[in-house]
């Protein structure tokens, strides 16, 4: 035997216990809204009664999180679609396959090029009318059909890559080292946002149950064949052995941090309530491939007047490039240490640049000059930031100040109980950082507070410790 995700792994199997369950999963239970009963179905701002029901398809970090595993050239994970939209997203494949753009039989299993058959798919969107519950169907593109088997796969469902972070917040844009695409067997419900909770979170962060999608269970088809279907408040899921190969890594790629950046529907197939949430970027530690790791990435700096001492985190680069983004061009360094004299008060985006074999390891930060003798104590701290979150073994927790201040850093449990003290003095202004070690404190999973204090301000924000 030989293990398809550790293959340095070897050993025999004595026996082997297969359960087979429902297939698909039962239905939903109804829970109001329905085609029989459109006043129970609610719209997106909560008033009208005249809409379309649309789903809002996302992507799951915590399947990411708990089932990835690496091994030398390839990473393997699960992969989850949540709805958390106001009606499904359903599918139905109609009698119309094609080669290309040449029309065929269905009853085709291969294209004369031996490419797999294409079916034309329509997406069907539900609309409210006060009591009267209509839809339409709008043509969602071609999609393999899988004529042994009997039903559609849904073609790049999801796409995944592994990616370097620049300080751009859009992850998408982010460099690709390597990717993979993921055919959707089936579009079904295989579980709901209570069974798998943390699963299904909103654009701002907050994770949804059941009850907190207005038309949860909406919906008519599910399961596998020509029709499917995923029903509001519910998730259509794959883990990493069904999600083989996964991504491939090049070779050459180095150790180090990296994320996962996973995007559903990357081709825009489907009409939705908002196609802006439907990636996430999930922090990753390869250990297994090259030899060699990234530097570490940012910096801390300290200010006094116009001149500003900085520190890159990164500590044996082959150079560092320090660009000002003030006129007066860039530097480059073989150590961690710089300066700068900015020209006048004001607010500076600086660059960095850590270069080793690996390639550079990108960072950007705000510097902010004050005015001579502008002095406000109450507002000494302008930013506070924890990551990753959720984290696992150690989290980076920084903060800026822009006036000298007396500063308190604290980790508090969810019972309010203060299990350490971080930081307690006086400091100039500038960037700290400050390396939470999860593991070495023996800090079980579950959820922290991390308090920020200075002069009359506090700052507090959660913290998820997972295994």
């Amino acid at each position: 035997m030989i293990d398809l995700f550790t293959p340095k792994d070897t050993g025999s199997v004595y026996s082997v216990n297969i359960t087979f369950g429902s297939n698909p999963p039962p239905d939903p239970i109804f829970t109001g809204c329905s085609v029989a009963n459109p006043s129970g179905c609610k719209c997106p701002d909560g008033v009208s009664t005249d809409c379309d029901l649309l789903p809002d398809l996302t992507a799951s970090a915590l399947a990411i999180i708990i089932d990835h595993q690496e091994s030398p050239g390839q990473l393997t994970f699960s992969n989850s679609t949540p709805n958390i939209g106001w009606g499904p997203l359903e599918i139905h494949g109609i009698d119309s396959c094609f080669c290309g753009t040449t029309p065929i039989s269905c009853l085709d299993t291969l294209c004369p090029d031996s490419t797999p058959v294409k079916q034309l798919v329509n997406q069907r969107i539900y609309h409210r009318s006060g009591n009267i519950m209509t839809y339409y169907d709008r043509p969602a593109g071609k999609m393999f059909y899988d004529r042994d088997h009997g039903h559609t796969h849904v073609d790049d469902w999801s796409s995944y890559t592994l990616r370097r972070s620049t300080p751009n917040p859009d992850a998408t844009t982010w460099p690709i080292i390597g990717s993979g695409t993921k055919e959707s067997f089936c579009l079904i419900n295989l579980g709901d946002c209570d069974s798998y909770y943390g699963y299904c979170i909103d654009s701002a962060g907050h994770v949804l149950q059941n009850k907190d999608i207005p038309n949860a269970n909406f919906g008519t088809i599910s399961g596998c064949g020509t029709n499917q279907g995923i029903y509001p408040a519910n998730i259509d899921i794959y883990d990493a052995g069904e999600n083989a190969p996964g991504i491939i890594l090049p070779a050459g790629t180095c150790n180090g941090d990296y994320y996962i950046v996973s995007i559903t529907d990357p081709d825009n197939h489907f009409l939705e309530q908002d196609k802006t949430n439907n990636w996430v970027a999930v922090p990753v530690t390869l250990y297994q491939q090259s030899p060699g790791n990234f530097e570490a990435g940012g910096f801390t700096y300290n200010v006094a007047g116009n001149n500003v001492s900085f520190t890159a985190n990164a500590s044996s680069a082959d150079s560092l490039v320090w660009i000002w983004n003030d006129g007066s061009g860039s530097l480059t360094t073989s150590t961690s240490i710089a300066s700068h004299s900015f020209p006048s008060s004001g607010s500076y985006i600086v660059w960095l640049y850590a270069w080793n074999h690996c390639g550079p390891t990108v960072s950007a930060d705000t510097v902010q000059i004050l005015p001579v003798g502008f002095n406000n104590s109450l507002e000494s701290i302008v930013s506070f930031n924890i990551q990753p979150n959720p984290g696992r073994e150690q989290v980076m927790i920084s903060y800026t100040l822009v006036n000298v201040a007396d500063v308190k850093l604290e980790v508090f449990d969810a019972l309010g109980k203060k299990i350490k003290n971080m930081v307690n003095s006086n400091q100039l202004p500038g960037k700290y950082q400050v390396h939470f070690e999860v593991k070495a404190d023996q800090l079980s999973a579950g959820i922290y507070f991390i308090r920020l204090a200075s002069g009359y301000k506090i700052f507090n924000k959660r913290l998820v410790i997972y295994e």
